[in-house]
């Protein structure tokens, strides 16, 4: 049987992808939890030994075909990653503070392509946005009117008076 990207074997009546059973038989125990298994050429049918790489977890996973990305572009890894935004390779200083050190691949836009894309989202759902801190602000506002009320009825109560809601 085969997924859309990997082989799959039939063992003890449970699927299994047999990049997963090779790389735990090359291990010689199952994997531990959170490991990946890497296909170094890309192609996820090629099970060979030399092809699998045993990643400890999705992060470094994840890092490693950022990397490959870099240098299919013809970059240094090293000191350089791949804008998603605007397709070229740049150098990690071009890249947000927090990008920067999650070279990893998680956030995987330059700066300018990052301000790009937040005034897009902005100007997309300005309205949404202005309702939604105008509905933020009035329910703190009313949290704090009611607090206030509450303290003043506790403060007359506390030096005898009667509270006008009780009056009645």
């Amino acid at each position: 049987m085969t997924t859309a990207k990997y082989k799959v074997v039939r063992v003890d009546g449970r699927n299994r992808f047999e990049h997963v059973l090779i790389a735990e038989k090359a291990l010689g125990k199952p994997l531990p939890d959170g490991a990946d298994v890497h296909h170094v050429d890309g192609n996820g049918f090629n099970n060979k030994n030399a092809n699998l790489v045993i990643c400890q977890d999705r992060s470094y996973h994840f890092m490693l075909h950022a990397r490959m990305r870099v240098i299919a572009h013809g970059g240094d890894p090293d000191t350089q990653r791949f804008c998603w935004g605007c397709n070229r390779l740049k150098a990690f200083a071009e890249f947000s503070g927090r990008s920067a050190i999650k070279s990893i691949g998680i956030r995987n836009q330059c700066r300018v392509c990052a301000r790009v894309a937040q005034q897009a989202y902005y100007a997309a759902n300005h309205e949404r946005l202005r309702e939604e801190c105008r509905n933020r602000a009035r329910s703190r506002r009313g949290v704090r009117e009611e607090n206030y009320n509450l303290t003043r009825i506790r403060r007359r109560d506390d030096r005898g008076f009667v509270p006008r809601q009780q009056e009645q």
